[in-house]
């Protein structure tokens, strides 16, 4: 498996609060700002990195801070993934199934109680108390606060002593009852909320996003090209908007040129990937009869369902009609917003 590493994706939520930090060297955090999302990072050089930005700022609620600002997407699409699931439940069991894309070390499980359902945040290996303040933080702004509502005797469960000064976790976790000293980081609940429905849930785009988190997942064993990296960043702005090369060379730390450059350097083009991941989510769209082919062409960013028409056409040699006329679907019925 080689060296553990943690996805660089949760870095620029920690340059974002060391850049307030006046006793923070400027150049640190453009160093951190540089540093591609796409990248990973070895367990032990974070570690690192962590305990020396603790020790120039002395706050040790760095963890929880920058987990505020690292809303639902900072980890990919494996969120959306998460948070399309159809159940709450079933969000727990995405998040445990994928979650060597956030980091090698942690391991999510759920365990049955009597009454109380846990979820266990693991970590195979030790880590600087700002860390899991991180996951927990970010896991349960993400993943248990919206996805659980209004439940009662939410309970956040942390492994290290209670900190001098506890405010900061306070504000990152409401109302939920802290326990620190517990014998494991994670979070507890009612069971009967596990198989309540998520409010977020969408069957059509849980499965899309199920199928593309297993590829990114496969190529960890494997070099990660560029391409894979502007075709991951271009599926995650399609679910928001429009990419483009400016801003995909953003994430990257890239001018648009330099990226450009690189791109034809593996043989490709950033239009060229752009067209790809739209063949691919059209065809995982045809599968659903419940989205129309306008419903499919706005998704996609076309003006016009008739442009989607003639892209689909030039991908595939057939029209959408003909195409869901050859492939009958099984797929069931999708809650759509």
């Amino acid at each position: 498996m080689g060296v553990p590493c943690y996805s660089a994706r949760f870095i620029q939520p920690f340059a974002e609060v060391l850049s307030r930090h006046e006793s923070f060297d400027p150049s640190g955090v453009a160093a951190l700002r540089a540093i591609d999302p796409a990248e990973r990072i070895p367990i032990a050089t974070a570690h690192e990195m962590v305990l020396d930005q603790i020790d120039q700022t002395g706050d040790q609620d760095l963890g929880i801070k920058a987990a505020r600002l690292a809303g639902l997407g900072r980890g990919g699409v494996l969120d959306y993934a998460m948070n399309s699931a159809a159940s709450v439940r079933k969000m727990i069991e995405t998040g445990a199934r994928y979650t060597r894309l956030f980091s090698d070390s942690l391991r999510v499980q759920l365990e049955i109680r009597g009454s109380r359902a846990f979820v266990r945040l693991g970590s195979t290996v030790p880590a600087p108390r700002a860390v899991p303040d991180f996951a927990m933080a970010y896991w349960y702004a993400n993943h248990t606060k919206t996805p659980l509502g209004d439940a009662p005797k939410i309970e956040c469960w942390f492994e290290h002593p209670t900190p001098a000064k506890t405010h900061e976790y306070d504000r990152a976790f409401g109302n939920a009852t802290l326990n620190f000293g517990a014998p494991f980081y994670g979070f507890a609940f009612d069971r009967e909320y596990l198989d309540a429905p998520l409010p977020t849930s969408d069957p059509t785009l849980h499965v899309l996003f199920r199928d593309h988190v297993a590829k990114l997942e496969s190529l960890l064993t494997d070099p990660i090209t560029l391409s894979h990296r502007v075709r991951e960043l271009a599926t995650n702005e399609l679910l928001n908007g429009t990419p483009t090369l400016t801003g995909v060379a953003r994430e990257l730390h890239m001018t648009p040129r330099m990226l450009t450059d690189r791109l034809q350097r593996e043989g490709t083009t950033f239009s060229g990937l752009l067209d790809q991941v739209k063949r691919d989510l059209a065809i995982g769209y045809l599968r659903h009869p419940e989205l129309t082919h306008t419903e499919i062409a706005f998704r996609l960013g076309f003006a016009h369902v008739e442009a989607f028409y003639r892209a689909f056409k030039r991908w595939t040699g057939e029209t959408p009609f003909a195409y869901r006329r050859a492939r009958p679907s099984s797929a069931p019925r999708a809650r759509l917003y």
